[in-house]
């Protein structure tokens, strides 16, 4: 891919994101791709396929928060291959919440995300407002 079509699919899926749109945003994932996710809860782990990823991540974090809002993001890195950016999201539940400030690398092949790798620069926040998840 070009590292214009890799931006568009980047922004089409961002777009779904940003709007809630949760099924849209996980449709650019491939079938069996590999997350990565960082940092120390019961969370981090890596995820071997979408549908894993969006049963025990995805499934999980919509359950255990009240909300889940994205508050931006910046490109930082972007190739023929993948991207690099500052994602941005607040999760909260009852009167706790946390301010992700995620560090996330995407891989793109013919407009689907086959391996992702996600760290929260903030993880010890992020670990402890999700201590409690089953």
């Amino acid at each position: 891919m070009s590292k214009a079509e890799v931006l568009k699919t980047l922004k089409d899926y961002k777009d779904a994101w940003d709007r809630g749109d949760v099924e849209a945003g996980t449709s650019y994932y491939a079938e069996d791709m590999v997350v990565h996710m960082g940092g120390g809860s019961k969370l981090s782990r890596d995820y071997t396929s979408r549908a894993d990823f969006i049963t025990n991540w995805v499934k999980r974090v919509e359950d255990y928060t009240d909300s889940w809002t994205f508050h931006g993001n910046e490109l930082i890195m972007a190739g023929d291959d993948g991207v690099a950016m500052r994602i941005d999201e607040e999760w909260t539940r009852g009167d706790r919440s946390v301010m992700c400030k995620r560090l996330a690398i995407y891989r793109v092949v013919d407009g689907q995300m086959p391996e992702c790798w996600f760290t929260e620069m903030n993880s010890g926040e992020v670990d402890a407002f999700f201590d409690e998840i089953d």
